[in-house]
């Protein structure tokens, strides 16, 4: 399967980008930020890009079977984040692409304890 993960510079979109790559996979990593497109694992392909923009959703859903968005606005910007749902969905609708549209708990700690859920491995 053809995997793009959108947000794949962040705690949710790096562990996704993992998750998909051991079954064998082929992903695609996008960021927003060239650097963090160099720290993306070497058997993903690594692209620079934003969800926010139709051009770059349109570009990077090609030939894809599913998007993955993990994307989070820019600090102090969290009132886009409904339009650029709004705007991969209308743009993967047009290439056949499915969209999963992942919420953001990675921050959320494990009770009695500093872990993040999501680096804890009993869940």
């Amino acid at each position: 399967m053809r995997i793009l993960v959108l947000g794949a510079a962040e705690s949710v979109g790096r562990h996704m980008v993992a998750g998909a790559l051991q079954p064998g996979h082929e992903v695609n990593a996008v960021v927003r930020d060239p650097d963090h497109a160099r720290r993306s694992p070497e058997n993903a392909s690594a692209a620079v890009g934003n969800a926010a923009e139709p051009r770059n959703v349109a570009r990077l859903s090609a030939d894809q079977d599913v998007a993955v968005s993990a994307t989070r606005p820019k600090l102090g910007s969290k009132q886009e984040h409904p339009s650029t749902a709004e705007n991969l969905l209308k743009c993967l609708r047009l290439t056949g692409t499915r969209l999963i549209l992942v919420g953001g708990a990675g921050k959320v700690k494990v009770p009695d304890g500093d872990a993040l859920i999501l680096d804890h491995h009993g869940l």
